[in-house]
């Protein structure tokens, strides 16, 4: 068994594909420790009850510089809102992702 690791090292080119692989698992872990700045749900709410709270008031809105058809403020913070409820679904699923990834045996060692 000692002396599969011992040509491993001696093969060039499978000592750089177990290198690198043995960087991008370092990689990742590092990455894992870093925290992802997450969503506030709160954001979202305050978004809702702010849209709730401005009823049928319009605002001006502009499309490639341009003038656009009046908008409701309600519709404009909703966009914002479901937008945020979206990045956070997403985030959400990346991290459960990040849990269950796991990294697959070597072939070149069996």
């Amino acid at each position: 068994m000692l002396s599969v690791f011992r040509n491993m090292f001696r093969i060039r080119d499978l000592r750089n594909k177990v290198l690198f692989t043995l960087f991008i698992f370092g990689v990742y872990r590092l990455g894992a420790a870093i925290p992802v700045p997450g969503v506030s749900i709160d954001a979202v709410k305050q978004f809702a009850d702010q849209a709730e709270s401005a009823g049928d008031a319009l605002m001006p809105s502009y499309t490639h510089m341009r003038r656009a058809m009046p908008v409701l403020v309600s519709h404009f913070l909703l966009s914002h809102a479901a937008a945020l409820r979206r990045d956070h679904a997403r985030l959400e699923h990346a991290r459960e992702e990040a849990d269950a990834a796991q990294v697959a045996p070597c072939p070149a060692l069996r």
